[in-house]
């Protein structure tokens, strides 16, 4: 071919055209509207022979970098970010569960003393929920820290799902970001774990459980406060119930984590062969 290829800085859908590649190669890539080609310019020399995927490349085929020779930095960044995601989910679900359990002792004492609270005031922790305060602060500190190396993990694998040309609805910034906005952190942040994964991926349906047992959790905390005007077994169960759930959400997210980082490096991997 005589064409002159001309080099955009982003590839759009729906828009095949030359760019510079994602991976470094100082080369500029084929993007054919949907994902990287393996076909480069200057072409290579000899032309490489494409691979044949086998059927149990079938999730990986329409999607990936096949000319990838080594794992490329986004990949190894997002594996490193995996590493550190399912260790912080080991000690976020044990301390929200831990949390949640402290804030079913403080409840009475809230309700006890609601109207002051209302009205600006703050009194003094007294008795029980005095004793369990240092819980919820470390706790809080704990899972702070956790979710801070969640949401680099995501955005890792977010970034990482859009150069191997997976559809996504957001950008990662906006996937991240969703988790602190009001009313749209209901969805949004399950929607976008979602376009980590290939259209029909076995997976997804992993996702799916655990974005729901972190929104049970996540209502079971007002839920302990609210039991703080009944008796103490209420607040009892209510707080059990919410610790369940958090445990269930952490353990839930680690397989997450592991099956999107699973998911990347097979459609690397395969494109490779």
């Amino acid at each position: 071919m005589t064409t002159t290829p001309g080099a955009g800085e982003e590839p759009v859908p729906g828009a095949p055209g030359w760019f510079p590649d994602p991976w470094g190669t100082e080369k500029l890539r084929w993007w054919d509207g949907r994902a990287w080609t393996p076909h480069f310019w200057p072409p290579a020399e000899p032309p490489a022979v494409p691979a044949q995927a086998g059927n149990g490349d079938a999730t990986a085929r329409g999607y990936g970098l096949e000319a990838a020779a080594s794992v490329p930095p986004p990949l190894a960044s997002e594996r490193a970010g995996s590493h550190w995601a399912r260790l912080a989910m080991l000690w976020a679900g044990p301390m929200q569960a831990l949390n949640a359990i402290a804030l079913a002792v403080q409840a009475g004492w809230y309700a006890d003393h609601f109207d002051e609270l209302s009205k600006g005031k703050t009194p003094k922790l007294t008795g029980a929920a005095a004793s369990v305060a240092p819980i919820t602060t470390y706790c809080s500190i704990g899972v702070l820290v956790a979710s801070v190396i969640f949401l680099v993990w995501m955005y890792r694998a977010a970034t990482v799902a859009r150069l191997l040309g997976l559809p996504a609805r957001r950008t990662p910034g906006v996937a991240v970001v969703s988790f602190l906005i009001p009313v749209l952190n209901f969805w949004w942040p399950y929607q976008s774990t979602l376009d980590m994964l290939p259209p029909n991926h076995p997976g997804r349906h992993v996702v799916g459980r655990w974005w729901a047992a972190w929104i049970a959790a996540s209502l079971a905390v007002p839920l302990i406060y609210v039991t703080g005007y009944g008796p103490p077994w209420v607040r009892a169960v209510a707080g059990a119930l919410a610790a369940l759930l958090f445990l269930a959400a952490a353990a839930e997210a680690r397989i997450v984590i592991a099956t999107i980082e699973d998911a990347h490096s097979t459609i690397v991997e395969g494109a490779t062969r």
